[in-house]
Parts: C-alpha cells; structure tokens; sequence
C-alpha cells in the first residue's frame, strides 16, 4: 500500500522508520507545513502531543531524510536528550547561541541514527557548508562585522560541518575562517573534540558535551542547560 505525507509518497523504509518511533514514544505526533522561517523543519515538544513542523519544499532523498530527521528530535526528547534555556538578555544572538549549541549535540546523535539506518544527509551537510563559506567571504569583503556574536555564533556552526563531512570537504573552508577570523577555527576544532570525547548518543553524555561546551566558551551566563533526565537547570560549571 502507498503512503504518503505531506501530499508526498514516500518510501517503505521511510514509512516503518517513523511508525517505529511513533510506537516507542509517549504521545502523538502532529505535522505541520507551517516551518519557522529560514527552516525546514523542526519539533514543538506539547503537553499533549509533539508538533513536527516540515517544509514541502523538499522532494525525494532530501524530504524522506527530513521527516526522519525531525521524528527522530521526538524521539530524543521522550528519551530525555537536553534543553537549553537562555536567561532573560536583551542579545538576539545570545537565544541563538543557546538553541544552536543544543542542536549542534543532539543533532550529531540524529546524524548517526539516520546513517545507521540508511538515510543519508549529504544535502543538508552543503547546505551549511555553504552558509559558513558565504558568511567567511563575506567578512573576508569587510561587509559584515567582526563581532563576538560573529566569534560564538561561527564557532558552534563549524563543529557540524567538522564532524560530519571529509576532512578534503571542509579544508578550503576551514582556511577561509583562519585567515578572517583565526580563534574561530581554534574554538570549533576544541568544541568538535569534546563532542567526540564527551559523546552524544545518550541523554546524559549529550548533557555533558553541551556543559563543556559552554565551560569552554564561557557562556554560561546566557545559556543554561536542562538536565531532563535529573530534572534541573544546570547554570554553571561543575
């Protein structure tokens, strides 16, 4: 029998991967077509339900790896992956730090249950390998400031395209970033190791890496940590 979503067809492994975790999770799973701006896709975590909102911009390879990327995000969250939490600050920057540090973890944790289980996510790994070249050129052409929301903001973005990608992919980038902006490079390569030292694919090392991530940075005055497996907000080193 076809299925489909989103006005979609979509795949038998597609199908079964997500009626897996629709079986192994503790509410319904809603979708929505309305994506936050800039986004294709992303989950809202309901009292009553989990919201996984999905562009119907994507087609083939790309919106199957989609779906699956953001059922899985449910998925972590019954299993109690982290949050982040970013304290009242008047710095737009600081609430992006804040959500982009959690996803940077979590989402290390997705890219390897999705590669196990055969969907393959090379069209979003250019997608923001090409974001970072593009904001490096354009530094490079004195367009855009060299600021500290540039310095926190480029340093938990290269570790994603660090780890996930061939080193021959991200040389040329990395060289770009070192000559604007040398402590940037020196910032993602540290974050990356702590990532594959401190680990991912448990709620409890996910917790982990984001802490040291933030000892590392010295950002915990913007960004706190929820610990939803011992239920606390972790808001400092310890």
């Amino acid at each position: 029998m076809t299925s489909y979503l989103l006005n979609k067809q979509i795949s038998q492994e597609l199908e079964k991967y997500i009626n897996n975790i629709r079986k192994n999770i503790n509410k319904p799973i809603k979708i929505d077509s309305n994506v936050p701006d800039g986004m294709y896709g992303a989950v809202e975590n309901k009292q009553e339900q989990y919201i996984v909102y999905l562009s119907s911009d994507l087609f083939g390879e790309p919106f199957e790896t989609n779906v699956a990327h953001e059922f899985t995000h449910c998925l972590q969250l019954f299993e109690g992956y982290p949050l982040t939490i970013t304290p009242n600050t008047e710095e737009k920057w600081h609430v992006t730090y804040g959500e982009e540090v959690g996803s940077l973890v979590c989402d290390m944790d997705v890219l390897h249950r999705l590669d196990k289980a055969g969907f393959k996510s090379n069209f979003f790994h250019k997608i923001k390998h090409k974001k970072l070249k593009n904001k490096a050129l354009e530094v490079a052409n004195k367009n855009y400031q060299i600021d500290l929301a540039l310095y926190y903001l480029a340093a938990i973005r290269l570790p994603y395209t660090i780890l996930s990608m061939p080193e021959q992919s991200t040389a040329f980038l990395l060289s770009l970033w070192q000559k604007i902006y040398p402590e940037v490079v020196t910032a993602a390569k540290t974050i990356s190791n702590i990532i594959c030292e401190s680990g991912f694919n448990t709620p409890e090392k996910a917790t982990q890496s984001i802490c040291l991530i933030n000892s590392h940075l010295k950002t915990w005055d913007f960004c706190h940590v929820y610990d939803r497996i011992n239920n606390k907000i972790i808001k400092e080193s310890t």
